[in-house]
């Protein structure tokens, strides 16, 4: 990168201001002058200036970054769906996966994703009406792959020929979904499916719960932006965690759906703690706020747990108000609030 600027008047500005024009040495220290500016100084402030350049476009570009990731997290959950999603990877064939409004796997499949021939687009329709048939599937979602040009009029047809309303479409982006499969979470998860699969599960789980899965892939390996590899990666986890921050403690996080490690982004929590609350939540022993704190007492300081309590969202519990945003230390205030409103908690 070059800088452009009018060297000669600077140089003139210099020797003007440095050397007086009655001065018997007044040739020699101009070319003193125009020498130190020539080989030390202007080469130094075009540095700087470049520096602060490049300083500015990072801190642009990390900004961006973070915005395209807060739209990544902040996506509106879709509840109450059976999801057939078609990861659209190709070249020949694309993973399919149905899991039912918890997220649990119901089938997985594989379709032709080469459909040029009527017949053959036939077959897909009838394959895949057999499949939303079986497992009556809401939802069918089909990811932005390179093979989705050639599934879309499949589905459309399927569409066309369902009763209207009982099967809904929508497009999932894919960004995340190869990362996630190759993880040791993944493995854990969905050890008995292959990645292609994975992949596949993530995204349709990801429209149940985005923040929720995408936490579940390290930061580095989500594709922000073509821009990405060269903005520092300490800079970007720093402002991504920020995003990550704001967006939990806007939203809460459903302690009866978030892993292990999504807990673990909650504020004043530890890791003995998050694998206390799954714990629980396992063996069926969650059933409120007060419980909860209660139990883990011995594991969980006071400080901590007052900070981190007010951010889990427990709903169903025989507490309307554990799954507010409104902390346990104000339960007693909103209640007051409510009764002299004549409101229900």
């Amino acid at each position: 990168t070059n800088l452009e600027y009018d060297r000669p008047s600077l140089v003139l500005m210099a020797t003007e201001s440095l050397v007086p024009p009655q001065h018997p040495l007044t040739h020699w220290m101009d070319e003193v002058a125009t020498e130190a500016l020539g080989r030390v100084i202007l080469p130094r402030l075009e540095q700087d200036v470049l520096n602060d350049i490049e300083e500015q476009a990072h801190e642009r570009l990390t900004s961006i970054a973070g915005n395209q990731f807060q739209k990544l997290v902040s996506q509106r959950p879709l509840r109450g769906h059976r999801i057939l999603c078609i990861d659209a990877v190709g070249p020949k064939l694309a993973p399919v996966a149905v899991i039912d409004h918890k997220g649990e796997v119901l089938a997985i499949d594989e379709i032709p994703c080469q459909n040029n021939k009527s017949e053959n687009k036939s077959a897909l329709v009838t394959k895949l009406g057999e499949i939303v048939h079986k497992h009556r599937v809401s939802l069918i979602a089909l990811s932005n792959g390179p093979a989705r040009r050639s599934i879309l009029p499949a589905i459309a047809e399927l569409l066309e020929q369902s009763s209207p309303g009982s099967v809904r479409f929508t497009f999932v982006d894919r960004t995340g979904a190869d990362a996630y499969a190759t993880t040791k979470i993944s493995a854990e998860e969905l050890g008995k499916f292959s990645r292609r699969h994975r992949s596949a599960i993530w995204m349709a789980r990801r429209l149940q719960d985005a923040r929720h899965e995408i936490l579940k892939v390290d930061f580095a390996r989500l594709r922000l932006g073509s821009y990405q590899g060269e903005l520092s990666a300490d800079r970007l986890r720093t402002a991504l965690q920020d995003v990550v921050a704001a967006s939990l403690t806007g939203d809460g996080v459903d302690i009866h759906r978030t892993s292990e490690s999504g807990l673990l982004r909650v504020p004043g929590m530890t890791p003995e703690v998050a694998s206390s609350i799954v714990k629980m939540r396992d063996n069926g022993q969650l059933s409120s706020r007060s419980a909860l704190t209660e139990a883990l007492t011995a594991v969980w300081p006071q400080q901590l747990m007052r900070q981190s309590i007010g951010f889990l969202r427990l709903y169903n519990s025989p507490q309307p108000l554990d799954g507010t945003v409104i902390h346990p230390d104000d339960y007693h205030l909103a209640t007051r609030l409510a009764n002299a409103l004549g409101l229900s908690l």
